[in-house]
């Protein structure tokens, strides 16, 4: 379903199969979770690339299940998608956010190879924000959507450094609620 939201927003440059992951069968669904050390969405558009990654887990396990993984797999995509100063963002949707999982996107720091430190913009939502934010965009008849979630991915990490995990999960779902 995230796929096909992503589809929705326009705007890409990379096939929409170069996009997922995961394989789909006949209907369209997914067969299995994405490959082993692949992301789930990879949005490639001309200024900027977003990797989303979904999860069903939403309790204490979440942070030890996702944490290493989302990052590993967001610097990655720095790493292949970054060069000339494109900026790459993380999405990471989940029914509930656990507040550790929070912490661990708000410092969002990531040592890839010969030990090169990276601060990563990986934004947690719930499933419920992300749709929130999909139907207003829809709504509002706003041409660049993809711009949008970019914004929003950008004003809300702009606050992670001066809040704490559970303030700001409630800094997102503020803005979220006043609309992206």
């Amino acid at each position: 379903v995230l796929w096909r939201a992503a589809l929705a927003f326009g705007n890409l440059v990379n096939h929409p199969s170069d996009m997922r992951g995961f394989r789909l069968d006949s209907d369209f669904l997914p067969v299995s979770a994405a490959g082993g050390g692949q992301g789930d969405l990879y949005c490639e558009y001309d200024k900027f690339t977003i990797l989303t990654e979904v999860t069903m887990s939403t309790g204490s396990r979440q942070e030890s299940m996702e944490g290493e993984p989302v990052r590993r797999h967001v610097s990655d995509a720095v790493l292949k998608y970054g060069k000339n100063d494109i900026p790459v963002y993380g999405l990471f949707i989940a029914v509930k956010i656990d507040t550790n999982t929070a912490e661990t996107f708000r410092h969002g720091v990531w040592y890839a190879k010969g030990d090169v430190k990276q601060r990563l913009d990986i934004l947690p939502l719930t499933l419920a924000q992300f749709q929130k934010c999909f139907i207003a965009l829809f709504q509002s008849n706003e041409s660049a959507k993809h711009e949008k979630i970019k914004e929003l991915i950008e004003v809300c990490e702009a606050q992670r450094d001066l809040m704490e995990a559970p303030a700001w999960k409630k800094y997102i779902d503020q803005t979220v609620e006043s609309g992206i």
